[in-house]
């Protein structure tokens, strides 16, 4: 048997592996080890998951410390389940840039990542990157970097979301996608 290997084990059947065969497993064993199968499935991707997260913070290479302040902010929600008075200012700063036409340029850029974000991650992402990074962080990034900071985002997007995001994204009216914000991005060409 090679190592590591899924090991299966029933009532009337000792150990056994899934190449062998279920002769003698009734169904509702095996219905029991589906289940359990599929559980096991979602906790290693979980897993692995987590650890892909922990390791690449520090790969890319001009986004780092922005990643290192998304993962404290949510390692941060997931105790408190609150913003601080900070992350407050920050995410109706936010707000306010997504919901107004903006005439500066580096407001117009702020804008256009808040924009990516939820179109690509969803309003607690949102919430999520303005409470960490806040607009100064994001508009001293260069354009390469802030595409790679939105890569970032919805690569981790299932470790970094959670349902406290989501009600606090509900509670400081990050608005939702629905084509109607004020973010014309056609009308100037990307981050730069």
């Amino acid at each position: 048997m090679e190592l590591p290997c899924v090991v299966l084990r029933t009532k009337d059947r000792d150990y056994f592996l899934c190449i062998d065969g279920y002769e003698g497993v009734i169904n509702s064993e095996l219905e029991t080890l589906l289940q359990q199968s599929r559980e096991v499935v979602l906790s290693l991707e979980k897993e692995l998951e987590q650890r892909q997260v922990a390791t690449n913070l520090a790969s890319p290479k001009g986004i780092s410390e922005c990643c290192e302040k998304i993962q404290k902010s949510v390692a941060s929600l997931k105790v408190l389940e609150r913003l601080d008075d900070r992350a407050t200012k920050l995410v109706t700063a936010a707000v306010e840039t997504m919901t107004t036409p903006q005439t500066v340029r580096a407001s117009k850029v702020y804008q256009m990542f808040l924009h990516d974000i939820l179109r690509h991650c969803g309003r607690g992402l949102v919430l999520l990157c303005a409470a960490s990074l806040g607009r100064q962080r994001v508009i001293t990034l260069n354009s390469r970097d802030r595409t790679q900071l939105v890569h970032y985002v919805k690569n981790h997007k299932t470790t970094l979301d959670s349902s406290t995001l989501d009600s606090l994204a509900t509670i400081y009216e990050i608005p939702h996608d629905n084509g109607m914000l004020c973010c014309p991005c056609h009308m100037y060409g990307g981050y730069n």
